[in-house]
Formats: C-alpha cells, structure tokens, sequence
C-alpha cells in the first residue's frame, strides 16, 4: 500500500500536460498554487485556498494558507511542497520520491515535471486525515 505522499505525487503526476491558467482550479488549468490544492483535494484533503490572489503573491498570506494545511520540514522528501520566493514571484511545487518537481510552471504553460532548478525557501508536508 501506498503512504498518502506517494499518493500526492500520483495525484500531482496526473496534472502533466494540463495548462497553466493563474487562479486555475480544474483540469482546464491550474497555477502553481491550484496545482497543489487539487492533488490535494484529489487525495482527500479538504482544502480551502481560494483563488483570490494576484499575480504577486504575497508571502505572509501564502504562509498562513500553508500553516493551515501543512507542517514545515527541515528539507526536501517525497510529497513535500516547496516554497520558492524570489523578488518578483512566489512559487509551489510538488517533489517527488526521484527528487524532480512537478509543478505548474508559467513560462512552459503547462504542469510539467523536471529537474529543482530553484534554491528552495521552504518546505511543508500536507497533514493528511
């Protein structure tokens, strides 16, 4: 059987090739954001972060929204969320056990999966039920 982080990637691997749309919230489109909210809801989780955010996320809201629904962790891990923050964005994504991120990525529009190719800020693991 598999742990509710190998269930979260799975559901995150499901979203590959869905567009990017900001705010998305459905295999029509999803950002970063709304990519890790569906696999979420899609394992369970009942979620509650609504798409009511600008292009510039701001980060102590990112982090209270986070705070609800997840821990903090010392680093990197299966099913782990990272928080990336730089000058001009905020963004998510979903580590896998193979240490590739699946993310919903702006500039290839698209959720793919790749390399880390960020220094991560943080990381958070989903408290699951």
């Amino acid at each position: 059987m598999s742990t509710p982080d190998a269930q979260f990637v799975a559901a995150a691997r499901t979203y590959i090739g869905v567009p990017w749309k900001h705010q998305g919230r459905s295999r029509r489109g999803v950002d970063c954001i709304g990519l890790v909210v569906m696999a979420a809801r899609d394992c369970g989780m009942d979620v509650t972060i609504e798409a009511n955010y600008g292009f510039n996320q701001q980060y102590r809201k990112m982090k209270a929204l986070l705070l609800q629904h997840c821990e903090r962790q010392s680093g990197p891990g299966e099913g782990v969320i990272i928080l990336y923050k730089s000058a001009e964005i905020l963004h998510l994504a979903v580590m896998t056990a193979e240490g590739t991120i699946i993310h919903a990525y702006g500039p290839k529009r698209a959720v793919i999966e790749g390399r880390l190719n960020f220094e991560p800020m943080q990381f958070w693991r989903p408290k699951w039920p």
